[in-house]
C-alpha cells in the first residue's frame, strides 16, 4: 500500500503521482484517479485547484465546503456574515439572526430581557448573565458565551470557530 499521492508501479516501490493527485494510475502517473483536498478531478484526468474560498469542490464553480471565515451559499463560498447575522445574501446583507437577536429592517437587534433597574434574566449571544443579573459583553473574538467574571474566557464560539 502506498501513501496518498503515490502509486505502486513495481511490487517493491511507490512513485509520486502528478502534483495534486490523491491517487493515480499505476501505468500513468499523470492520470489522476482522485485528488488531494483543495483540488478536484477535471475532465482531462488531472487535478485543478479549487477556488480560493473553497475547502473542497467538485469543479471550478461548485464548492462543497468552505474555508474558515466563509459560508456556503448555493455552492459558492461567500464571506461569513458579520455577527449577529446568522445568514446573509451575496451582498452580505443579513437574512436571519442568531438566537438572542431579532431580524428587523435595520438588521439584527438584541433581545436583551432586562428590567428598568438593569436586572436581566436573559442575554443575547455575545453576552453572558452575571451573578448580579447583568449582561456582561464577551471580550473574546468570535465568542457567543463567556465567563461573566472573565469576559475574555470564551465558553461557546460562533459557528465555524472552536475553543
Amino acid at each position: 500500500m502506498c501513501n496518498p499521492g503515490f502509486t505502486r508501479i513495481r511490487p517493491d516501490s511507490c512513485t509520486m503521482c502528478l502534483s495534486g493527485c490523491g491517487s493515480c494510475s499505476s501505468t500513468n502517473i499523470s492520470n489522476c484517479l482522485s485528488c488531494l483536498s483543495g483540488t478536484f478531478l477535471n475532465s482531462n484526468g488531472t487535478c485543478s485547484i479549487c477556488p480560493a474560498s473553497c475547502l473542497t469542490c467538485n469543479s471550478s464553480t461548485t464548492c462543497l465546503t468552505c474555508n474558515k471565515g466563509y459560508q456556503l451559499l448555493s455552492y459558492n463560498c461567500i464571506a461569513a456574515c458579520p455577527f449577529p447575522c446568522a445568514t446573509c445574501d451575496y451582498s452580505n446583507n443579513c437574512l436571519t439572526c442568531f438566537a438572542g437577536y431579532s431580524f428587523t429592517t435595520s438588521g439584527c437587534v438584541s433581545n436583551v430581557s432586562c428590567s428598568a433597574s438593569n436586572s436581566c434574566n436573559a442575554c443575547p449571544l455575545g453576552y453572558s448573565l452575571s451573578s448580579s443579573s447583568a449582561c456582561v459583553q464577551c471580550r473574546a473574538e468570535n465568542c457567543q458565551r463567556c465567563d461573566p467574571n472573565a469576559p475574555t474566557t470564551c465558553s461557546l464560539c460562533n459557528t465555524a470557530y472552536y475553543l
